[in-house]
């Protein structure tokens, strides 16, 4: 359980994910997932037999399959894949707003997004949520690389959470103590990674104990009622006297 002081402590910023966070639609996840298999299979060559299993230990052991991928020694043209993974999603039918625009509108922290999506598929899941004026900045797949140079002569390699570099170099950039940023996201190794650097980690999707997590709740709607400092207080109820309130009362002569 988090600690009982948790509610005092002051935040500047809200790093909040993309993708089965500010929205629940487990068809993408389901496309992406095929997608990613499908392009291991046709373009890198890897056995039918084999491929699936090979997607899975690359993602858990890399944080992503492409980051699993490089560091294994293939050369990735990372725009090629991600035009691929994303070809077949129908964001149009998937992806409409879901109210969470309300939500980000009554915070009054920093909000920015935190994902390893890349820059397309994210501009495009926040236009269609309807809240692509709602954040100040986007860490996505291409800044994130930007942000961390590698050493002249250094193997390529691609940078994603739940890589601790990945998470100092978006502090770094931020400017901001760690423990007054909170993070948001559906993936618990994640939450771990930003909790053990100090930052307060919201885990999406699931509610109860997860450790490495300082909350955990089964929907970002929910945010408001578990971390109520980061959000306006509510206004008291308007109460205006009705027109027969106000008729004066004759008393009889």
């Amino acid at each position: 359980m988090p600690s009982s002081t948790f509610l005092e402590r002051e935040f500047d910023v809200v790093l909040f994910d993309l993708d089965d966070t500010l929205y629940e639609v487990p068809a993408i996840a389901q496309t992406v997932r095929a997608n990613i298999v499908a392009y291991l299979r046709d373009h890198l060559g890897i056995a039918a037999d084999e491929v699936e299993d090979v997607t899975l230990r690359l993602y858990m052991e890399h944080g992503t399959t492409m980051a699993g991928l490089v560091a294994h020694g293939y050369a990735i043209d990372h725009d090629h894949f991600h035009s691929k993974v994303h070809a077949t999603l129908d964001y149009a039918s998937l992806l409409h707003p879901n109210g969470v625009r309300d939500m980000l509108a009554g915070m009054i922290v920093r909000k920015q997004i935190f994902t390893n999506a890349d820059a397309a598929h994210t501009a495009e899941v926040l236009t269609r949520l309807g809240i692509d004026g709602c954040f100040e900045a986007i860490h996505c797949f291409e800044t994130v690389q930007q942000l961390h140079r590698l050493p002249e002569g250094a193997p390529p390699a691609v940078l994603c959470k739940p890589n601790p570099k990945c998470f100092q170099a978006v502090l770094d950039h931020l400017g901001v103590p760690a423990e007054r940023v909170v993070f948001v996201d559906d993936s618990t190794r994640n939450c771990a990674a930003a909790h053990a650097l100090g930052i307060f980690s919201v885990l999406v999707g699931r509610e109860g104990h997860h450790p490495g997590c300082d909350l955990a709740i089964a929907s970002v709607h929910q945010l408001p009622r578990v971390l109520p400092t980061l959000f306006a207080p509510a206004s008291p109820p308007r109460v205006e006297a009705t027109a027969e309130a106000a008729v004066p009362i004759r008393v009889p002569a």
